[in-house]
């Protein structure tokens, strides 16, 4: 967010971005884990129905 409103623009806000993506990704395993769902399973179904998707023939939905 501050690289995007041109807050302190001359920091590399790189490294804590991937320091959020990191604790992101931390915290949805373990959930995962706690509601025993299978992350890659529920992951790569979503992936199949999403990647049909064509958001520019159908821009509202991205399915007919």
């Amino acid at each position: 967010m501050k690289r995007e409103q041109g807050i302190r623009t001359g920091e590399d806000h790189t490294e804590d971005i991937k320091d959020a993506i990191a604790d992101i990704i931390i915290y949805l395993c373990d959930f995962a884990t706690v509601e025993n769902i299978d992350l890659a399973q529920v992951l790569m179904q979503t992936w199949k129905e999403v990647k049909k998707r064509d958001w520019k023939a159908y821009p509202k939905t991205g399915v007919e």
